[in-house]
């Protein structure tokens, strides 16, 4: 997987959250500078899958793979 690194920091506006699961949940975001709208992941695993490390890396790699 190629890794993309910014050279600035960046600011966008929470418009919404589109859903959430076990794994954590997904919302759009607005790009205030450039005004674009992008739909971003955020890994919040729940329960047994933040509590049991087994689980958390086995549904964190697979959050990644996604």
């Amino acid at each position: 997987m190629q890794q993309i690194t910014f050279n600035r920091p960046k600011t966008y506006e929470l418009v919404r959250e589109l859903g959430s699961g076990a794994c954590g949940r997904t919302v759009l975001l607005r790009d205030l500078e450039m005004g674009l709208s992008i739909v971003a992941k955020k890994f919040e695993p729940a329960g047994e899958l933040r509590t049991n490390e087994l689980v958390f890396n086995e549904t964190l790699q697979r959050f990644k793979e996604e």
